[in-house]
Order: C-alpha cells, then sequence, then structure tokens
C-alpha cells in the first residue's frame, strides 16, 4: 500500500505555486501560519487550492491533515518533505518548512532550543530590517557629499517635503515649516540634486526622482544622522500638543527569542505600513522613530 501511494504521489501532476515570488515564508514562526497565509496566496492567484486537495496530493486523509495543520497533531518527517514539495518551496524555503514542522515534532527541550536557534537564525538573514525596505534603485554618490548628507539631520526631512506638491513649487515655504534659514535650503537642494534625488521640472521647482539611498550600506554614518535627527525631532515634539501626537515607550524583560521576535513583528508592522505609504497621496510629513535595545552591557 505505501509503495502504491508513493506512485501516485510521484506521477500527479502538481501545479505548485512558487511561494518565493508572492510571500516570504521566513517570516513566518510556526508552519500553521504559513500554510494559512500560503492559502491565501493561492486564492490570489486565481487557483483556490484548499486543505482537503493537499491532504489527497500528499496522500493523507482530510481529518488527518486538519489535524496536523491545526496543530492538534503534527506532519511526520516525510508528510513535512512531500508537503514542500506540493506547496513549490525552493530548496531553502523546504528546509525551513521542515525545520518548522521538527520544532513542533520534537519531545527534547534541548533539541526543540537548538531547532528553535537556528530558525531565528535564517529569519534574521531573510526577514528584512526597517532600513532594508524600498525597491528603488541605489544612488551612487561621492565621498563628500555622503558625508555631507549624512551630517544634516535635515536633508532627509527636506528630501520627504518636497513629494508634496505645494513645497516643489514654492520651497520658500519649508524655511517656514522647518525654521532653517534660506541659505541652508539651498545648500540643502543643490546636495540632493548631485544626489540624484531631486531634480528640478521648472525653474526654481523641484520633485524627487525614484532613486534612494540604501542606508544599511552607510550604517556608521546613519547612526550618526539619527541621533541628530532624534534632537530636531524632540524640539518639534515639545511644540505640538499632546492631543496631536502619539508616544509609546515600552521597558521590559525577556529573553532573546522574545526579543528577537517582537524585533520581527516590529518589521512586519513597518513593512506594512510601507506598503500603505507607498499607495497613499503626499499631503503631510510624518515621524516615526522605533527604538528597540537592550539596557545591559555586554
Amino acid at each position: 500500500m505505501g509503495d502504491r501511494k508513493s506512485r501516485k504521489i510521484l506521477r500527479r501532476d502538481w501545479r505548485s505555486h512558487k511561494a518565493s515570488s508572492v510571500m516570504n515564508i521566513f517570516e513566518h514562526s510556526n508552519y500553521r501560519d504559513l500554510l494559512k497565509a500560503w492559502l491565501l496566496h493561492s486564492k490570489d492567484d486565481g487557483e483556490a487550492v484548499t486543505g482537503a486537495r493537499l491532504a489527497e496530493d500528499i496522500a493523507m486523509s482530510r481529518p488527518a491533515f486538519s489535524k496536523a495543520s491545526s496543530g492538534e497533531t503534527q506532519f511526520t518527517s516525510d508528510q513535512a518533505f512531500l508537503l514542500s514539495q506540493r506547496l513549490g518551496f525552493s530548496e531553502e524555503e523546504a528546509d525551513y518548512f521542515q525545520l518548522l514542522v521538527e520544532i513542533e515534532r520534537t519531545a527534547l527541550e534541548a533539541r526543540k532550543e537548538s531547532l528553535t536557534t537556528r530558525r531565528l537564525a535564517l529569519q534574521k538573514q531573510h526577514v528584512s530590517t526597517p532600513q532594508e525596505i524600498g525597491t528603488s534603485e541605489a544612488v551612487f554618490i561621492n565621498e563628500a557629499d555622503k558625508q555631507a548628507y549624512f551630517a544634516s539631520p535635515w536633508a532627509p526631512l527636506v528630501h520627504v517635503f518636497f513629494t508634496i506638491p505645494k513645497y516643489q513649487g514654492n520651497p520658500a515655504l519649508l524655511t517656514e515649516q522647518l525654521g532653517i534659514p534660506s541659505n541652508e535650503l539651498s545648500s540643502l537642494i543643490s546636495l540632493l540634486v548631485r544626489m540624484k534625488l531631486l531634480k528640478e521640472f521648472e525653474k526654481g521647482k523641484w520633485v524627487t526622482t525614484d532613486a534612494s539611498i540604501h542606508s544599511r550600506e552607510y550604517s556608521a554614518l546613519t547612526t550618526a544622522q539619527q541621533m541628530l535627527g532624534r534632537a530636531i525631532s524632540m524640539n518639534r515634539l515639545s511644540l505640538i500638543p499632546l492631543k496631536e501626537r502619539y508616544g509609546l515607550s515600552v521597558t521590559f524583560s525577556s529573553d532573546e527569542k522574545t526579543y528577537e521576535l517582537s524585533r520581527q513583528i516590529l518589521v512586519r508592522a513597518v513593512a506594512e505600513m510601507h506598503a500603505l505609504i507607498t499607495d497613499s497621496a503626499a499631503e503631510k510629513v510624518f515621524q516615526l522613530s522605533i527604538d528597540l535595545f537592550s539596557w545591559e552591557r555586554k
């Protein structure tokens, strides 16, 4: 019977989705959530694959598949292997999916700890951080302009303000909004133009380009700019009524795994915000600052 099932599985014409093109499976920390996400994506792709169909494709009964996919029982290692093939995972994605199954299957605490450490390492490698979000072409800039850009907390702020039409047509408004001298604003505009972040579409009128700076490549300089940016942000906050701003500060204790999971939650939240922001109209400039760090010295 086992051989007949194996032959049946190998002969089946699976229309596997290429999961990596529609979802990042490494964002999921257990196989149950991953399966739910995959099934939702299959609906979006026009092929509404059901759990019953997956059960049939890997030669499991529907009740057994339902219990395993809900966590009431667990998939066997062989079932996890076949399921990763059916879902169209790459070799690395398949290994990750099977790792998630093994984490649930093992009864040895030490092994679960070891497997979870591997999972966290893979997620850290494959899940983007907020600084990595963005798909526009990277900017290649000379050393002097790079130093000037990251030495100014105003440069990224001015850049974002120029996404709003009323400032594109009247840059002088920025001297009122930001409280910076007109000569400093002119220098920043010239800098952003040299860096191909701004371009002049009419005399004295500027618009942003599709280029961007991948700050991950300049992490040391970015840190300095962020510290300066926090200073001007705090000054701005002191002028805003409490009802017009939202603030949150939490101090907590946890283990390293919970810290890493918390970081991933923040990354996903920022990624979701990025998608919303990309589709929205540029009407106002807002500020969001996030810090997650340990108070203990190593």
